[in-house]
Formats: C-alpha cells, structure tokens, sequence
C-alpha cells in the first residue's frame, strides 16, 4: 500500500508541475503573439500605407482584432492559472483553443498563396496550431478538471465563447 500512496502523490506533484509548465506556455507564447500582432499593427500605421489608401484603419483592426484580444486573454489566463485561478483555468482553455484556431486558419490561408513573399513560412503557423492544439487538450484531462471543477454554467460560457470567437475569425 504505501507505494500506492507514493505514486498517487508523485502524480498529484506531476500534474501541478504540468500545469505551471502550461501555464507558464501560455502565458510567455501569447506575450510573444502580442508583442508582435502590435508591432505590426504599429507598423502598417506608420509605414503610409495608410495614407495612401491601399488601406484603412478599420482593415488593419478588422484583420488584427482577434490575436491582440485572445493574446491578451491567455497572457491573464496564463498568469491566472500559475495562481490557481478558476478563472485563469477557462481563460486558458479558450485562448489556447482560439490561437489553435487563428494560427490553423492563417496556417491555411497563407500558404496557399504563392504570391506571398514568404509563402513557407506560414505553414510553420500549422506546427504552432497542432502545439496549442494540444495544450487545450491537455487542459481537458480529468485532473484538471478535478481541481477546477467546472461548472455546467461554466463549458457553456467556454463553448459559447469559443464558437464566438470562431465566427468571428471566420467573417473578420
């Protein structure tokens, strides 16, 4: 009996060091994401595109909208989460399912067009997709949903969330 007892803590232990390591994944790859849809954003402004009238102001919101406000959610989610947030738990799992979505739909769309200059570049976006894929899959395993213990209330705000979300990528 008492290596049973040793296996269940070493598990309990291992699922937690899982769930910073997430967390922490999270957290630092939707800081990255962040910093760079901002970056660009920054530069089609300053750039003069713009006032050219190649493009607006509401194409460059209308196209970079979704990944500045799913990265801004998984940065709180990710950080939620190192503290044992329920919350930061839900945030996680709906930003880390929604950049799986946005990397998979940008994965698919940019690669299929060779007049783009770096047209191999995005199907990297694809390998990304299939990584945050997973972490939302990982999110999902019975421990986590042991400890977080959602709600009915909550998996209809996170689905309903997460089609949302989705309609809107596939519209913007």
């Amino acid at each position: 009996m008492p290596s049973k007892e040793v296996s269940l803590a070493s598990l309990s232990t291992g699922f937690t060091v899982l769930e910073k390591v997430i967390a922490l994944l999270i957290a630092l790859g939707s800081l990255v994401i962040l910093y760079y849809e901002v970056k660009l954003v920054y530069d089609f402004i300053t750039s003069g595109i713009i006032q050219t009238g190649k493009m607006s102001y509401w194409d460059v919101v209308k196209g970079h909208h979704l990944p500045v406000l799913v990265s801004i959610s998984g940065v709180f989610g990710g950080w939620m989460m190192l503290f044992n947030d329920k919350k930061g738990w839900i945030l996680s799992l709906i930003s880390s399912a929604m950049l799986g979505v946005i990397f998979l739909i940008s994965s698919r769309t940019n690669a299929m067009d060779a007049s783009a200059t770096y047209a191999g570049f995005y199907k990297s976006y694809g390998y990304t997709a299939i990584a945050f894929f997973i972490l939302f899959a990982v999110l999902l395993l019975a421990p986590f949903r042991k400890k977080y213990a959602p709600s009915r209330q909550d998996w209809l705000w996170i689905s309903g969330i997460i089609a949302l979300l989705i309609v809107d990528k596939l519209i913007f």
